[in-house]
């Protein structure tokens, strides 16, 4: 990671600056480490835009140990490809992915609040229930989230089929706003005919596998709604639905036994809801819900008939009364990222295409294309002939010049040059060579100040154009800041 350049124009990522072509640069500066998991770590970091901007994210790496290995960049690359072509309010938003030596970076928003497993545990160790409505209100967001990844479509309209088969409560977020957003889609699925599907291994949090996932078999979207039906089967009677001395144990419970009601564990619990439950946790994938928008509708009708008003802000609050807000990170580092100059990754934007004076000179040209042309037509509507047309004082750097040759070539045709048409009665301008019938011309005086003939003229012109343009320095193209590599082909503006 370098340092970033001081004068390097700035701005968040999909943000034009001004009226160039340029891409933006992008500077993060690394703040601390909110988070270890299995293959990768996630950082809180700043980044700086234009004008002195500044905005909280969240940087997510592979871990140090494991960047080298080809099956855990691969799988880190997935998900970003993944996440970057969602865009729903029940999703984390990823922004840039960014390559820093082969070290891959990936650039998220920064969610304030806790995961719903943290709500869980503060929740059974109360001794208490999550109330009902907030029950409702996180399961509509999770099912609207999984709806949004499992109807999304490639650049080509057709259906990604993502799968996330990984739902579980540590990958739901809610913030202290009341917001419920879907988290890692590091072993997502998508059966587009791309090198991002992984086939259909085993891999997810066992207890929140489905059958067919349990057993190696092709997963849907269905298998998502049976991990959703597994969650709010917990949330609603706060006990662990399916539990084993190992995995082989739980993997056997979940492809054998069917799941028990909720409201025999919890007679309270309304039979509506409990029902939707049973039939997303239905073993044969056909008897589920098919898809994560019909789960949705069949919890917001039970919600309306049962009166209860999901509400996201009376959610956040419940959050912060159960397990505390935590106070709003500072933007100061921790000591292990004090220097500023090692902890900014900074990505510089692409300088604008240059081809500004070639587009110039050809304007010029047909601008002076049009000009000579309309000359022209005047001049011949004017009665001119070539040898007044040859003598015309509107080019002072021809009557400068040396006497003309003693014999010449007549003149073809009139030079489209603006001249003044000679009176009828007018003798021929003594500085032009005449010429005779024969086609011959006649020697001009010693100090006759008569200009080359049209087509030298039109030489020596070019030349002076030439030398001109050689004259004025081509502008350097501007030297890049760039330190690390943003990944094209993966984000819009990245």
């Amino acid at each position: 990671m370098a340092a970033a350049s001081a004068n390097a124009s700035e701005s968040f990522v999909g943000t034009t600056v001004g009226r160039s072509s340029a891409t933006p640069t992008r500077r993060y500066t690394l703040l601390r480490r909110l988070a270890i998991g299995g293959m990768g770590e996630l950082l809180l970091a700043r980044a700086s835009g234009a004008g002195g901007v500044q905005k909280l994210v969240a940087i997510k790496r592979i871990r140090s140990e494991y960047a080298s290995d080809p099956a855990f960049v691969s799988m880190f690359l997935n998900e970003a490809r993944l996440a970057a072509t969602l865009d729903h309010p029940n999703v984390v938003r990823t922004y840039d992915l960014v390559d820093d030596d082969g070290s891959f970076f990936m650039v998220m928003e920064y969610l304030h609040g806790e995961s719903l497993g943290r709500l869980l545990n503060h929740v059974v160790a109360m001794r208490e229930r999550v109330p009902l409505v907030h029950v409702i209100t996180i399961a509509l967001g999770i099912a609207a989230g999984l709806h949004c990844a499992h109807e999304r479509r490639g650049v080509d309209g057709r259906p990604l089929d993502i799968v996330h088969r990984d739902l579980s409560p540590g990958n739901v977020f809610l913030t202290y706003e009341g917001g419920v957003k879907l988290l890692d889609f590091g072993i997502a699925k998508a059966t587009s005919r791309t090198s991002i599907t992984l086939g259909p291994t085993r891999k997810g949090k066992v207890s929140y596998m489905s059958p067919e996932q349990c057993v190696g078999a092709e997963v849907d979207r269905r298998s998502d709604i049976f991990a959703l039906g597994v969650v709010l089967w917990e949330l609603c009677t706060g006990r662990r639905l399916f539990r084993g001395d190992n995995e082989f144990a739980i993997m056997n419970q979940i492809t054998t036994v069917d799941a028990p009601a909720a409201n025999a564990v919890v007679p309270e619990l309304p039979r509506e809801l409990s029902d939707i439950l049973a039939r997303a946790l239905q073993r044969e994938p056909a008897a589920r819900y098919q898809s994560a928008m019909e789960l949705h509708d069949a919890v917001e009708s039970f919600a309306a008939a049962m009166r209860l008003l999901p509400s996201a802000a009376a959610l956040g609050r419940y959050l912060a009364e159960v397990c505390g807000e935590r106070e709003y990170p500072s933007v100061e580092p921790a000591p292990e990222f004090a220097d500023r100059m090692a902890a900014t990754l900074v990505v510089a934007g692409a300088a604008p295409r240059r081809g500004g004076r070639r587009s110039l000179g050809l304007v010029a040209a047909l601008v002076g294309g049009v000009v000579v042309g309309g000359a022209a037509v005047a001049i011949v509507g004017g009665g001119a002939t070539p040898r007044e047309v040859a003598a015309s004082p509107s080019e002072p750097a021809a009557a400068s010049t040396a006497a003309a040759p003693a014999a010449a070539a007549p003149i073809p045709v009139a030079v489209p040059i603006a001249a003044p048409a000679a009176s009828p009665a007018s003798p021929p301008s003594p500085t032009v060579a005449a010429t005779t019938g024969a086609g011959e011309a006649e020697p001009a005086s010693e100090a006759s100040t008569s200009p080359p003939p049209v087509g030298e003229l039109a030489g020596r012109r070019r030349n002076a154009r030439a030398k001109r343009s050689a004259s004025t320095p081509e502008p350097a193209p501007r030297k890049s800041d760039k330190s690390v590599r943003g990944v094209d082909g993966l984000l819009p503006g990245g």
